[in-house]
């Protein structure tokens, strides 16, 4: 009976584990820039990294991404989505009260080594 239990909590940490729960996702974006010659667009790929962490209370969080500076718009989307995501799951809404937010003005946001650090609370009650 013990080897069937240590069988299905080894199953179980190799499925939650894997399932992207305690690490970044990845997304591979579109970046769309105006080319050099007029009227031609330039475009290339950028994989952004998302990774959300929960603060004491955990309503409260942190989300950084990363690259930042190759695709800035891309990676606040990224930023948002993953939040966003984080808040429905776990209190049924969307909606963020943000302390550092994907809406303040780019130059303004905290950027460290090409990663920004966004940082909210899910409102939802």
């Amino acid at each position: 009976m013990n080897l069937a239990r240590m069988l299905c909590l080894a199953l179980a940490v190799a499925t939650v584990s894997s399932c992207g729960l305690f690490r970044g996702s990845k997304e591979t974006v579109e970046v769309r820039n105006e080319g050099v010659e007029p009227g031609t667009v330039e475009v290339r790929r950028v994989r952004v990294r998302a990774s959300l962490d929960k603060g004491n209370d955990k309503r409260d969080f942190t989300v950084s991404v990363s690259p930042f500076a190759s695709a800035s718009e891309q990676a606040l989307e990224a930023a948002y989505y993953k939040a966003a995501s984080y808040c429905l799951k776990t209190y049924g809404g969307s909606d963020i009260a943000w302390t550092v937010g994907p809406d303040q003005p780019v130059d303004e946001l905290p950027v460290m080594d090409d990663t920004v650090t966004l940082e909210g609370r899910c409102a939802q009650r």
